[in-house]
């Protein structure tokens, strides 16, 4: 029973006490003796003084559970760095109900890579401290397969026995708005915690293709060919470089470590501006693929998740790519 309605059943309750108190008082109700009144009425103060702490308590850990998650969103959106109205980051509502299980707090997708962060409740201190290096699992296909999610560091709220996970997987071609179920479990207990599942959609990755009017030319020292950049596909996560050169047999077999520096090199100077003027630089390569006769380099933004219809301009290679110039 929630504080609302308990409140109410003794709103009603009250109501009728203070009617038969009157009706006694205008020689309406039964005679009774003053010592089995007095029993009534100690009794009845007993039960309402109960009641007020018991509403008292529920009142306060709900508001504990909900503004703690209140507080992780705001912690999870600095430490990511989401911009305001970056459709990439998405924040749900956090229920003012409190109930065990999971509860989700944001999301966040680079196109092929969701993330989504949770919080779970109720986590024992004895399961917190399990000697197991990521104990909590996650499914999204109905439990044939699982995956381990990982505890956000420092996370853990005693009061409300809380903690947030981040269960990233891949999307494996599932498109924005595909509705999945999301399920959290600890196996490594006695019998099995399960927090059960809770059902959201793939969230937007917030993909803008830029194709280049002219292809930016720089040089690959160790072997003095041309390296042509020829677009970008900017997400809210990161940006996926694409480049064209000859010889990437070579690239990745004899001059493997030579040629990664360089890219890395590459992309981790390159800006990308803001139209608030504000800029967003990469950490450098994290995966690359190679089709249809070009290098795809996907290289995540140092901490920052952005809305990509900001970008105006673009610097890499010492060659600056104006609005005026992007292609799609």
């Amino acid at each position: 029973m929630t504080g609302k309605r308990l409140l109410n059943t003794l709103s009603f309750a009250d109501e009728k006490y203070l009617a038969l108190v009157e009706s006694e008082i205008a020689g309406k109700a039964v005679h009774v003796k003053a010592a089995r009144k007095n029993r009534f009425y100690r009794r009845r103060l007993c039960t309402v003084v109960l009641a007020a702490i018991l509403i008292l308590a529920l009142s306060v850990t709900a508001y504990a559970v909900v503004s703690v998650n209140r507080q992780r969103q705001e912690e999870l959106r600095d430490s990511l760095g989401a911009e305001e109205k970056a459709p990439a980051y998405v924040e749900y509502q956090v229920s003012d109900e409190t109930a065990p299980g999971i509860t989700l707090l944001s999301a966040v997708n680079s196109g092929e890579y969701q993330r989504v962060y949770t919080a779970i409740c109720p986590v024992s201190a004895e399961e917190l401290n399990l000697d197991v290096q990521q104990p909590y699992e996650f499914s999204i296909d109905g439990g044939e397969n699982w995956l381990s999610a990982f505890v956000v560091p420092d996370s853990y709220d005693e009061e409300s026995q809380s903690l947030v996970l981040s269960c990233g997987f891949h999307t494996n071609g599932l498109s924005a708005g595909t509705n999945i179920d999301l399920q959290i479990r600890l196996p490594f207990t006695d019998p099995v915690r399960d927090y059960g599942k809770i059902s959201l959609s793939i969230t937007d990755p917030d993909m803008r293709l830029i194709c280049f009017a002219k292809p930016v030319e720089a040089v690959f020292p160790v072997t003095g060919q041309t390296v042509y950049l020829q677009g970008v596909e900017l997400r809210g996560e990161c940006a996926v470089w694409i480049l064209k050169t000859e010889n990437t047999e070579d690239l990745f077999g004899q001059y493997n470590r030579e040629w990664a520096n360089y890219t890395d090199e590459l992309v981790r100077t390159a800006k990308l501006e803001l139209s608030n003027g504000s800029s967003v630089s990469c950490s450098g390569v994290l995966t690359f693929e190679e089709k249809s006769g070009a290098l795809y380099l996907n290289a995540p933004y140092q901490e920052k998740i952005i809305n990509t219809a900001d970008v105006v301009s673009i610097l890499i290679a010492e060659a600056t790519i104006t609005a005026e110039s992007f292609g799609g």
